[in-house]
């Protein structure tokens, strides 16, 4: 091996050493930021855009009512043409979008929150109830075990899914859909048995005890109680001094003297047309009249990076309620992820710097200990370009091609020549030293530049 190679081989224990920490550091960067785009895509009820419009150009937007100023299903007609309306006066069509005639612009689904008492087999329980409306299960895909979802489209609102803790206590098998469970003495239908998630976060975001899914008609209808959650196992303060009037929405003049029982709708959930970031959120805070007490969510964008570190820089206040609004155990669960994916995010974001730092240590440790200077860079740059010009002359005046081409061979050469020039740099230093060093002339003073090659006369 030549004195050039074993002086380029030649790297020292410290930079190896850094050269491997800053490598680390990025592996474990992009090992993070993996497993965070697994735990953002595995929120399947917050994803809904980006399986609307495969992957771009839509956002699911939620917005939360309090209990106590929710909507009424009268009131879901209103809202739907309200979206159409401001669509159609943004200029967003099926036309501007790309979309065939009959596909859907936007989606809307609603809930509510309650309790219902379900018979079945001689088996009477009160479970939570989800009472649901439009595209619900588009936004809430539960895992079914069997069966099927309802639709709203169905004119008897009468089927319903109910867990499979549920089935083995009202009929002692999963197996369990078509037969016939009473909500109040009224028949209903199991159209499906879900896998309820049983994880830790869940529980704590409300969904603790065994949970139907039904028609918001029949929760209304035959409402037996509030949601209850494990923190909340009995009747809270607020019914047990007011009754149940934050849970009852007046749909009739105080005059007519008549009320309508049951859960407010306090859940819209909507997928909407998003070409610009902001614009979908923009489009449901005007629907529902822009008021403040009402808490709009962008689920699209509320995991991205930005998001994340505003979430992590008000860390010590996320916890503050300072709206009458309680969420539901779904929207729970996902602010607690919001709060464990932007401390996930810093420790990507920390091992990237790390890793930067480490680089910019190299970079100024290479550049400190470098073998040449820009003068002497200049120089050699320059005699390489007339070295190279020479030889590329003289090969086309020896070979006389007719096609004006030198042979592949001296090609070949003639590019082997340009990575001399980057071996040559690290002669630098030794020329730089014999300047300095050496009592007589410099080795370019001894160089006679009469005898190099006259490339116009290709000599």
């Amino acid at each position: 091996m030549s004195d050039k190679a074993r002086v380029r081989g030649k790297i020292s224990l410290r930079r190896l050493i850094l050269i491997g920490l800053a490598l680390l550091f990025l592996l474990m960067a992009a090992t993070i930021g993996a497993i965070k785009r697994h735990l953002v895509d595995s929120l399947y009820d917050q994803g809904e855009g980006g399986r609307w419009s495969r992957g771009s150009g839509a956002a699911q937007i939620s917005c939360f009512y309090g209990s106590w100023q929710g909507l009424s299903e009268e009131d879901i007609p209103e809202l739907r043409y309200r979206l159409s309306e401001i669509l159609e006066n943004r200029a967003i069509s099926h036309e501007t979008l790309g979309l065939e005639e009959n596909a859907r612009l936007f989606a809307l689904g609603y809930s509510g929150l309650g309790q219902v008492e379900m018979t079945g087999n001689g088996h009477t329980f009160t479970v939570n109830a989800v009472g649901t409306g439009g595209d619900f299960f588009l936004f809430h895909p539960v895992k079914l075990l069997s069966g099927s979802y309802y639709s709203e489209d169905e004119l008897m609102r009468d089927r319903i899914l109910i867990d499979e803790e549920t089935a083995w206590s009202l009929f002692g098998s999963p197996d369990c859909v078509g037969k016939s469970v009473d909500i109040d003495n009224v028949p209903h239908y199991v159209a499906g048995v879900y896998k309820r998630e049983d994880d830790r976060l869940t529980r704590a975001a409300g969904s603790s005890r065994s949970l139907a899914y039904v028609s918001y008609d029949s929760l209304r209808k035959y409402y037996a109680g509030s949601f209850v959650t494990a923190a909340y196992s009995e009747t809270s303060a607020v019914e047990e001094d007011y009754g149940q009037l934050s849970m009852t929405g007046d749909t009739s003049s105080a005059d007519e003297g008549t009320q309508e029982s049951g859960p407010m709708i306090t859940c819209l959930e909507t997928v909407l047309p998003n070409p610009v970031e902001g614009f979908a959120a923009g489009i449901m805070k005007e629907a529902t009249g822009g008021s403040a007490s009402v808490s709009i969510v962008d689920n699209t964008a509320r995991f991205e990076n930005g998001a994340l570190f505003d979430i992590f820089m008000g860390f010590t206040s996320r916890g503050m309620q300072m709206t009458g609004i309680s969420y539901p155990f779904w929207e729970n669960r996902a602010r607690a992820w919001e709060n464990i994916l932007s401390l996930v995010f810093m420790g990507y974001c920390l091992c990237l710097f790390i890793a930067a730092v480490i680089g910019v240590i190299l970079i100024i440790s290479w550049y400190r200990h470098r073998k040449w200077n820009t003068a002497s860079l200049t120089r050699k740059a320059a005699d390489w370009l007339y070295d190279r010009q020479s030889a590329r002359v003289q090969i086309a005046a020896a070979q006389e091609d007719p096609s004006g081409r030198i042979s592949a061979a001296e090609d070949k050469e003639a590019e082997e020549d340009d990575f001399d020039f980057f071996d040559d740099l690290e002669d630098m230093e030794d020329l730089r030293t014999n300047e300095t060093v050496s009592d007589g002339p410099s080795s370019e003073e001894g160089v006679d530049t009469d005898e190099k090659p006259d490339i116009e006369k290709g000599e």
